[in-house]
């Protein structure tokens, strides 16, 4: 057997035979081995050369630092590295580009914080760092009391470093990253004055905690309060959270022919739920006439609180229905929910004088007031009450009740003829008060203090003041108004219960949604079987999306369900899976 070598990695075996004698017998058998530049490959094609690659290598020194530092690759290969005992370290296996070198130890600052390294077809050495002990740092903090003087007030640091930040809703601040020193903290604000002025603080290798401010507004009166601009929407800026444009916000004094002591202002509502705090905080304010001059010269005053009322909405007979819940009777403070002339709608909003020069005037010709509930230290703590110039103040229409700090559904019905009053369904004021109350007329919800409403009892305050419904239908039945101030609402095909969209038993009717319910951060609840479509009214943001979420047994009927929620080109909803009921579903 022959064995020829050739360029070829396969071995193939070629047999000859002789014949001899008239027979064939093998001479023998040739094996030729053919070589080819790369099995699979056309032959005569040289493979291609293997991919260079490079080194990246350097030192950080000193030693401390060194010693188990981190270096980062990055650019065009991303790695990492632990720097050996002697602060060396390199990266391997790089190919030609550009790379950034970033070291890093707990404790420890670096010269140059990051070096931008080119591979050019050799190694690069010499990618050198120092490092250096960075200093401890610490923290000053502290608070400007009341929170309603402090929130917003701008806090200034000088000394040793220089900074300022913003004072939160509790009126908190503090400075951070600060390194042993002196320094100086000044607060400051258009609106108020602060005790000390500022204070020195030391930082010796501890942060310093504590450091108070009281503060004493200086205003000579609300911005939103002192022209006709307290109107306008930027003055109806409310303490947290949001009102529907058909309030507005009451900036002023409280009503002076009744002796009251309150200042009203906006960052005493907030929302969801709506809730006005009363305070016992010193405010300066007065009032003003609705041409923006001057009723009664701004004075300070010992309690801050809350007062809103429609701006412009109005109706003549209805009802009206309120859910909230009222402060403790140990508070002796003045709330109340009360409808009152359109006369003084808008005076009202500038001007808490009740005598001849304002409203509301008790002697003026067609004064009309209905309070549904108002409570204060007199009688019963609450009570309903109407006044009309034709029977009076009360007309033996008034009424004692008690309402403790739970939350209570009050329904007041106004006919051309009668009024009544319930509570949680139970009606008040017997068959009603016989009295004729023409309207037109707008509604109020204010918390008071002073004169007749009694002294507040300060132990017992901050108090609060909460509503989360308001709805009005007029003498039809028909739904005029509803503005639902928490941020949950419950609905459902009909209107269940007290239609307050509190729970599922008290769902408002899905033909009832407002745009005012489509605001963000508000979850709409769905409740029992849907036989209609729903569509969207309001979009709600990226960090506060508005969500519809089903309750239990809740379902789209088959007939609506392929269009069940039209999103109307609003966004930042999320819709869950929508459930299907009937024969008509398609399977779960």
């Amino acid at each position: 057997m022959v064995s020829l070598l050739f360029l070829c990695a396969k071995p193939l075996l070629v047999s000859r035979t002789m014949p001899r004698a008239g027979k064939f017998f093998f001479l023998g058998s040739l094996i030729l081995t053919l070589f080819c530049t790369g099995c699979g490959n056309s032959p005569g094609i040289a493979p291609p050369p293997p991919v260079q690659t490079y080194s990246l290598s350097g030192q950080v020194t000193p030693v401390a630092a060194g010693n188990g530092a981190k270096a980062t690759l990055s650019g065009a290969a991303s790695a990492t590295t632990t720097a050996d005992n002697s602060g060396n370290y390199s990266f391997t296996n790089l190919t030609s580009g550009t790379y950034a070198v970033t070291p890093s130890k707990a404790g420890y600052g670096f010269t140059p914080t990051s070096q931008a390294v080119t591979i050019n077809g050799a190694d690069v050495m010499g990618v050198n760092f120092i490092g250096a002990v960075t200093p401890a740092t610490y923290m000053i903090s502290g608070s400007i009391t009341p929170a309603s003087v402090g929130s917003g007030a701008t806090v200034t640091l000088s000394g040793a470093a220089s900074g300022s930040t913003t004072a939160d809703s509790g009126g908190n601040f503090s400075f951070t990253s600060l390194n042993n020193g002196t320094y100086t903290v000044t607060p400051s604000s258009s609106t108020a004055t602060f005790s000390p002025p500022s204070q020195s603080v030391t930082i010796n290798g501890a942060s310093v905690t504590g450091v108070s401010f009281t503060g004493t507004s200086s205003v000579t009166q609300n911005a939103c309060g002192n022209t006709l601009s307290s109107a306008s929407p930027i003055c109806q800026v409310i303490g947290a959270g949001h009102l529907n444009p058909a309030w507005t916000v009451i900036s002023r004094h409280g009503e002076y022919d009744q002796n009251e002591t309150e200042c009203n202002i906006p960052s005493a509502i907030t929302t969801p739920p709506l809730t006005i705090t009363t305070a016992a905080v010193s405010y300066t304010c007065g009032n003003f006439n609705a041409n923006g001059t001057v009723n009664t010269t701004p004075a300070s005053w010992p309690y801050t609180t809350g007062d809103m009322q429609w701006g412009s909405f109005n109706f003549t007979y209805g009802t009206v229905t309120v859910r909230g819940k009222f402060p403790s009777s140990t508070t002796s403070l003045w709330p109340a929910y009360w409808l009152l002339g359109t006369n003084c709608q808008t005076l009202n909003i500038y001007s808490g004088d009740t005598g001849s020069n304002g409203c509301p005037n008790l002697d003026s010709s067609g004064y009309m007031e209905i309070d549904m509930v108002e409570c204060y230290n007199s009688g019963g703590w609450c009570q309903f009450h109407v006044a009309n110039p034709g029977f009076g103040i009360g007309g033996n229409c008034d009424v004692a009740y008690s309402v403790d700090t739970n939350y209570h559904t009050w329904v007041l019905n106004w006919t051309s003829n009668n009024i009544t009053i319930s509570m949680d369904g139970t009606v008040e004021n017997g068959s009603g008060c016989s009295h004729s109350v023409a309207g037109p007329m707008f509604f109020i919800l204010q918390t008071q203090t002073g004169g007749a409403g009694g002294t507040p009892n300060n132990a017992a305050l901050p108090a609060n003041f909460v509503t989360d419904f308001v709805q009005v239908q007029n003498s039809s039945g028909a739904l005029i108004f509803a503005d639902n101030f928490a941020p949950d609402i419950y609905f459902a095909q009909s209107a269940a219960g007290t239609g307050s969209g509190d729970d599922c038993a008290d769902a408002r009717a899905t033909s009832s949604m407002l745009a005012m319910d489509w605001v963000p951060g508000n979850t709409l609840h769905l409740c029992g079987a849907l036989t209609s479509s729903i569509t969207a009214l309001g979009s709600g943001t990226s960090s506060n999306p508005i969500t519809l979420t089903f309750e239990p047994g809740a379902y789209f009927t088959a007939s609506v369900w392929s269009s069940a929620i039209n999103l109307n080109g609003f966004t930042y909803i999320i819709v869950p899976t929508i459930p299907c009921g009937g024969p008509s579903c398609p399977p779960s």
